[in-house]
């Protein structure tokens, strides 16, 4: 089912018109240098990361943010995706929502990597999911999803995680504050 999911969200992505952008112009994505208040050392070069604007032919808007870099000696290993999805509607976004996680999830335990989700302590939006993602039934990362309206919002990491929840709470909260307004310039 999974490996279906990625095909069909593959071939939707031929649909797509994708352009680079300066992820800085977007302020509610959570960047690299976000993270220097953990006291780890990135690449805030710009070569670890990336960031693309992408519009598909039925309407839909993928806004993504990724900083990569797993095997440095110089840095902290470090990968995490930052990615806001614009649907059409309330309905298409309900979807987008619960396919969304159910592929992190399922992928997630796929490779080894178990969610826990934490209940109670971050709700944001009309739906929203946050999880440890643990191996060998330790904390190596974190999920959180959500949706408000028609945004879906999702952010997968994994090298960092903070046990009292700050990153999410102190640093990606704050950050949704500018989805309320938000909107693409067409």
């Amino acid at each position: 089912m999974v490996v279906l999911l990625l095909l069909i969200s593959d071939t939707h992505a031929f649909l797509a018109k994708t352009k680079k952008i300066d992820p800085s112009d977007y302020p509610f994505l959570l960047l690299a240098k976000d993270l220097q208040i953990y006291d780890i050392k990135l690449d805030l070069s710009g070569s670890s990361e990336k960031a693309h604007l992408k519009k598909w032919a039925d309407g839909m808007y993928e806004i993504k943010y990724e900083y990569d870099l797993r095997d440095s000696k110089d840095f902290h290993p470090l990968f995490f995706s930052v990615k806001l999805e614009i649907d059409k509607n309330i309905a298409e976004a309900k979807k987008t929502y619960e396919q969304g996680l159910f592929v992190i999830t399922n992928t997630s335990k796929a490779v080894g990597m178990a969610c826990r989700e934490i209940k109670d302590k971050v709700q944001w939006g009309d739906e929203s999911y946050y999880a440890m993602r643990e191996k060998k039934e330790q904390p190596v990362g974190l999920i959180f999803t959500t949706r408000s309206k028609n945004k879906v919002y999702t952010i997968i990491m994994a090298g960092l995680y903070s046990s009292d929840h700050s990153l999410i709470l102190d640093l990606v909260i704050p950050k949704l504050q500018h989805l309320h307004n938000f909107t693409i310039q067409k």
